[in-house]
């Protein structure tokens, strides 16, 4: 393998409308190269955003904590304009890159989410990935 080329290319995708992590994996893997890893959020990644209340904490300027994260039966991303809307008096616009990119910007720790019980996909599915990988 030369220097340019990727020993592991992984995809972070999101359960969607699919009934199980198999069935999303079966749905992409055809247009990836043998290399890739799939990781699959149980909710949308967003909820990861929800699961982590030290960011959300400081965003608000107060002590937050959403209890439900990935247990959410709303979308997360309405959840977070809404939150953000009754918090800051603005919401996010439900633009998720643009959203995402805030949030990282203010914080946004992926540990901080894998430590939430009612957030599993972080720790289970992504960073025990990382690790398994990383051997």
């Amino acid at each position: 393998m030369n220097r340019s080329e990727a020993d592991f290319i992984i995809l972070l995708t999101d359960l969607d409308e699919d009934v199980c992590i198999t069935k999303t994996k079966e749905r992409i893997k055809d247009n990836l190269p043998n290399h890739a890893i799939i990781i699959v959020s149980v909710k949308a990644i967003e909820s990861w955003f929800l699961a982590d209340s030290k960011t959300l904490s400081s965003v608000f300027n107060k002590e937050f904590e959403y209890e439900l994260s990935e247990k959410t039966t709303k979308e997360p991303i309405e959840i977070l304009n809404e939150l953000f809307q009754l918090e800051i008096g603005r919401g996010n616009s439900r633009k998720k890159l643009r959203f995402a990119k805030y949030m990282l910007k203010s914080g946004f720790d992926l540990n901080n989410a894998a430590k939430h019980p009612n957030c599993p996909s972080p720790k289970k599915y992504f960073i025990n990935k990382l690790k398994e990988i990383a051997k």
